[in-house]
């Protein structure tokens, strides 16, 4: 039979190599791995075993067998606490791998995980199943159903796990932002850096977060990733950037994209950095800042990966709208060229290359007065490839074929009844203004001016609907940001008040420490000449009462006595009244245990005390032994931290 320390030995290697298997993806490392590892015959280790050959599944063909596999090991495993754990991490995990492909199941198996969570009394597995579903609705676009659900697993998580209650806050804060709730989706994304700035100060200064109180809020959230931490703050700073540039306060976007370029600034891979550095020029071309945007753009293209051409296409799109704005067409008409190129290659983007870009090209046509190459553009479009058919895309076609062909007449106004059945399906008034305008111009051109009329009515309306939507929606959020400004403030007071508060302690402390080992000086002085004293005496062969006497003498010294009051009235000045309050909450603390606790505070390691208490190092080990069992204090919490909280 293996010692434990072998047992734990096997387990490090064990874990080691299924970490370096999931780094490879490597099914076959992991088959291996259990070869290996079985004959230890742990259940414990093999369970671990099969959840993880699931997670490598991510990268196999057979990932659906692999889950399956490892469900009808579990189910055949004895019921207990152990394996109900695993089966709701097992189903949880298969939820998460299934929002990539179907979000139905997906749902299945999170409430699957949901159950078995709860039947173990697992509350954060049991949360992190229910966000999971939470998760696979708002993909649905559910959102009626995905944002009570999002709000109730915050309020339940909220005081447990700090990460979790971020990335749930970003998720709601993205709901607010689909369904034009602005100032609501602020305040969110504000709430979750408010969390995250936190948690970055608890991995600086886990002793001073843990003095506030709150270190049970910390120790169970489990996290210590930095770099987790960095990518929640880039998405929280994303999120304000793509809040304000849909309400138009372009100036504040700015500033929150040059503090996501910044935060990039070292990160090694440039990906991220490049996609910020586009969004950065895209807020400066809506200021009308094309010069710099342009100069933003070729910054971000000597930098980017040649490779990605999903990225070289951003890029180009928004050089050739620098261009277009600069009137200079062909240059224009060439970066979307090259940016149709890129897009086209990938599925995700071809949709945005098809309805954004196709109508931002047809545009600069109709506009130079090349309506044929706007009808040889898009009629491919429209007749081979419907679902791509935006009304913006159908309404360019039309004006350029209302200018190519007066005959075509019957033939447009098909196409605007088209149009008109889309705009049903639109809820931004600022896209039928600008279509109701450009119908306006074909009706004009076929002489049907009460319809031509009628659309420039129709025009006035939705464009004034759209600037009082912008400016009660700018007044909102700028309520918002003067709010999140405040409280931003609010804080550097406060934590410049905490560094000096901080900074007055830690002075006291010096000082405090310096008197304590003065005193311990004194005592060890005093001690040697009592052992001096008691070797003449023992020489002189004197009665053992004479030599009592002095010992006790020598033990109540008056100096020892005075200097020992001088210290605690140094300690007062940090701490007043922290023998009262250790007291009123544990009565039971002994005198004796005080004094051992002064000095573990004013930083004397246990020899030292025992030579100012003049008692053994043994018995002051003891002393804080009783004092752990009098407080409650857990194994894993220092004393000095939890007397800190007194303190």
């Amino acid at each position: 039979m293996m010692t434990k320390k072998q047992e734990d030995e096997i387990l490090a290697l064990y874990e080691h190599s299924i970490l370096n298997a999931l780094v490879v993806h490597e099914e076959q490392e992991f088959r291996q791995i259990f070869k290996t590892f079985s004959s230890v015959n742990s259940k414990q280790w093999l369970l671990h075993y099969r959840i993880m050959c699931c997670r490598a599944g991510l990268c196999s063909d057979n990932k659906q067998q692999l889950y399956e596999e490892a469900i009808g090991h579990l189910q055949k495993l004895k019921h207990s606490p152990e394996t109900l754990r695993a089966t709701g991490a097992l189903y949880f995990y298969y939820a998460q791998d299934l929002l990539d492909e179907n979000l139905e199941e997906s749902i299945h198996f999170a409430e699957k995980s949901y159950f078995a969570f709860e039947k173990n009394h697992h509350e954060i597995g049991k949360w992190r199943a229910f966000y999971s579903k939470a998760t696979a609705l708002f993909y649905l676009q559910d959102y009626d159903q995905a944002l009570p659900m999002c709000l109730t697993a915050f309020e339940a998580v909220k005081d447990i796990d700090l990460q979790l209650s971020v990335e749930i806050l970003i998720r709601i804060a993205l709901v607010y932002d689909i369904t034009q709730q602005m100032p609501d989706a602020l305040v969110t994304y504000q709430k979750a850096e408010n969390i995250c700035l936190t948690l970055m100060e608890y991995n600086k200064y886990p002793e001073k977060i843990e003095s506030c109180g709150r270190s049970v809020i910390f120790r169970n959230s489990d996290v210590r990733e930095k770099f987790y931490l960095h990518r929640l703050i880039i998405l929280i700073k994303g999120g304000f950037h793509s809040v304000l540039m849909s309400t138009g306060a372009f100036s504040d976007a700015l500033r929150y994209a040059e503090e996501l370029i910044e935060l990039l600034k070292h990160d090694k891979d440039n990906t991220l950095r490049v996609r910020w550095l586009v969004n950065l020029a895209g807020s400066r071309l809506k200021l009308g800042h094309v010069g710099e945007a342009k100069k933003i753009l070729q910054s971000a293209r000597e930098i980017s990966d040649k490779n990605n051409m999903e990225l070289q296409g951003y890029i180009s799109w928004n050089m050739a709208q620098c261009h277009f704005q600069e009137k200079q067409y062909d240059e224009a008409i060439l970066f979307y060229d090259d940016a149709l190129k890129c897009l086209m290659k990938y599925p995700l983007t071809e949709t945005i290359a098809f309805t954004n870009i196709y109508t931002d090209k047809a545009e600069l046509y109709n506009e130079t007065g090349r309506y044929g190459l706007t009808l040889q553009l898009l009629k491919k479009v429209i007749e081979e490839q419907p679902q791509y058919s935006s009304p913006n895309l159908i309404m360019e076609y039309v004006v350029a074929l209302a200018h190519s062909d007066l005959n075509s007449q019957e033939q447009c106004y098909d196409y605007i009844n088209q149009i008109n059945t889309l705009l049903q399906q639109s809820i931004s008034p600022s896209d039928i203004a600008h279509i109701e305008k450009k119908k306006s111009t074909v009706f004009a051109l076929f002489g049907d001016t009460e319809k031509a009329y009628s659309c420039l009515v129709e025009y006035q309306e939705y464009y004034e609907k759209m600037m009082t939507n912008q400016a009660n929606q700018k007044s909102d959020i700028i309520a918002a940001l003067y709010a999140i400004e405040a409280e931003r403030y609010k804080n550097i007071i406060l934590e410049q008040q905490i560094i000096l508060k901080n900074e007055q302690i830690h002075k006291l402390q010096n000082d405090l420490r310096m008197k304590a080992h003065a005193l311990l000086q004194q005592v060890q002085a005093v001690n040697v000449l009592r052992s001096d004293i008691i070797t003449v005496f023992d020489e002189l062969d004197k009665t053992e009462d004479i030599l009592k006497n002095i010992r006790k003498k020598l033990n109540e010294s008056p100096l020892l006595q005075r200097n020992w009051e001088k210290f605690l009235q140094a300690f007062e000045e940090i701490s007043p009244n922290f023998s009262q309050r250790l007291l009123e909450r544990y009565p039971d603390i002994t005198k004796t245990e005080v004094r051992v606790l002064i000095l573990v505070l004013s930083g004397l390691n246990n020899q030292e005390i025992s030579e100012l208490l003049s008692v053994t190092e043994r018995s002051v080990e003891k002393h804080r032994l009783n004092i752990r069992k009098k407080t409650g204090l857990k194994r894993d919490r220092s004393l000095h931290a939890a007397m800190m909280e007194i303190m």
